[in-house]
């Protein structure tokens, strides 16, 4: 065989050259499509770990207000009877009672640990679990080179590592929690009232700290923590608007809570347009020539409104009528009719639905306006009655356990 001329030799070296090229580009279109599948999977990835994030953030959540809701007494229980597998979410659909009355039989074993670290520490192994299959699409690209083109894996894979980087965490959960005794809870603490406007500021308030005050949820809560300090300045207590804004978040989130200062919020203010014109109403009439039955209408008018106007409006009233009958003294109390009985509780199982929620509305308003009047039957509890309400109120353990201190006092008071 002849030896290559130089002109062959220089085309079959140039079609060498070329081919490599093609290999190399070929290369580099291959890391974009790589590149493009590595940050679907990212995407698709984030997506998973995000719905299981939320879900297990849920779980921690409802399992704090749980904890809140019964107090310090049953945390063990409730720790056991969810690392046993019970149902966190189906729990907290209960009232209190029903839930104290499910975790009575259960025992507690201390050898489970914290359900609140365990959480956090499956949250943190789902992370890295993902992380790793996402690691493993990029690894997809490992090994595909040639001689020829291997510089350009090696600069490809980093790009896409960089590219794609890993799984976001999201915020790390508070896992550190102490339930105390809030099923009593009769007013906020500093911390409580910290606790719970924080998440209301950062959703309405701007960087000055000022609300948006178009908003509906800033409308409805400022309205009632007016409406609550108007009433308790009415009464000779001083709230703070803080401390008072606050009181409605708290009461919103955990209905439970009954605090003191609640008793202040009624439907309306006794500044507002209504509630004036009413008591305007009856100053106006005020007279020998107006019959009581008149005079007793404009307080029943107003008492679904505004239940202190109301009370300021009878003893008015009472000593009109003291007066008309020569007497020195009003009549002792308040005349208030009997009204109907507090809503019942429906079943548990309804909880979340748009009936469930109107009746707690109910109950609410029904505790706003008579709570401390009547009985839950509706019957017009006695002056003496009423005091010792009020005193078991301050003093819960007076008269019997909560749910019991009306029947007590029903049977021992007179």
């Amino acid at each position: 065989m002849g030896l290559l001329s130089s002109r062959t030799f220089r085309q079959i070296a140039t079609g060498a050259l070329s081919g490599i090229e093609e290999k190399r580009k070929d290369m580099r279109d291959r890391i974009d499509t790589y590149r493009e599948r590595a940050v679907n999977k990212k995407n698709e990835i984030q997506k998973k770990y995000n719905e299981y994030y939320n879900e297990e953030k849920a779980n921690i959540q409802a399992f704090k207000d749980v904890s809140t809701q019964i107090g310090e007494n049953y945390t063990g229980q409730l720790n056991s009877f969810v690392m046993g597998g019970g149902d966190i979410n189906a729990l907290a659909q209960l009232d209190s009672n029903s839930i104290i009355d499910k975790l009575s039989t259960q025992k507690v074993d201390e050898g489970q640990g914290l359900y609140l670290d365990k959480v956090a520490e499956d949250i943190k192994l789902k992370r890295e679990e993902l992380n790793q299959n996402l690691q493993d699409q990029v690894g997809l690209f490992k090994g595909t080179s040639s001689l020829f083109t291997k510089d350009i894996e090696e600069r490809g894979i980093k790009d896409i590592q960089t590219t794609v980087g890993e799984i976001d965490a999201g915020k790390p959960i508070d896992t550190k929690f102490s339930a105390g005794k809030s099923i009593e809870k009769t007013s906020l603490t500093n911390t409580d009232i910290s606790n719970i406007l924080k998440p209301y500021d950062d959703l309405y308030a701007d960087e000055d700290g000022m609300y948006d005050t178009t908003d509906p949820k800033v409308i409805e809560i400022e309205n009632k923590a007016t409406i609550l300090r108007e009433n308790a300045e009415l009464n000779g207590v001083n709230i703070n608007e803080i401390t008072s804004r606050a009181e409605i978040l708290y009461s919103q989130q955990y209905d439970w809570y009954k605090g003191d200062n609640l008793q202040y919020l009624t439907p309306q203010s006794p500044n507002s347009v209504e509630v004036k014109a009413i008591v305007q109403d009856f100053e106006d009439n005020l007279n020998a020539e107006t019959e009581l039955s008149v005079l007793q209408a404009y307080i029943d008018k107003v008492a679904p409104l505004n239940k202190f106007v109301s009370e300021a409006l009878q003893t008015k009233f009472n000593e009109e009528k003291a007066e008309r009958e020569g007497r020195t003294t009003p009549d002792d109390g308040v005349t208030v009719e009997d009204v109907k009985a507090r809503p019942e509780d429906l079943a548990p199982y309804k909880k979340g639905t748009e009936e469930w929620d109107a009746n707690v509305m109910e109950q609410q308003e029904w505790d706003k306006l008579y709570n401390m009047t009547h009985f839950e039957d509706g019957t017009l509890m006695s002056p003496a009655q009423q005091e010792a309400w009020k005193e078991s109120v301050a003093n819960p353990n007076k008269f019997g356990r909560p749910k019991r201190q009306k029947d007590h006092i029903r049977i021992y008071v007179e």
